[in-house]
């Protein structure tokens, strides 16, 4: 991220994060607890795929291995899209 530009905020992206993980796992997404994650078992290895893809839609980047594999949970995956300089999607 440059001087210029600011991190999206934590809220609007938790806001979006928690969304895509709710329609992804068919529940509403504020049952969604705030630290749920793959290694916490609130969702299966086959919907985290397809929840990161969900999410490069959204955010504009590209899933890669590394990203399935760092990527385990919503904390992980906001901090992730608040400072990847590839995520650039307006998020008003």
């Amino acid at each position: 991220m440059t001087d210029g530009e600011m991190a999206p905020a934590a809220s609007q992206v938790f806001d979006r994060v928690r969304s895509i993980v709710g329609r992804s796992v068919g529940r509403e997404p504020s049952t969604i607890p705030v630290n749920a994650g793959l290694k916490n078992g609130d969702w299966s290895s086959l919907v985290h795929v397809k929840i990161l893809i969900q999410l490069g839609k959204e955010f504009g980047f590209v899933v890669t291995a590394r990203l399935v594999r760092d990527l385990t949970s919503i904390p992980d995956i906001v901090e992730f899209v608040r400072s990847d300089p590839s995520s650039k999607k307006d998020l008003n």
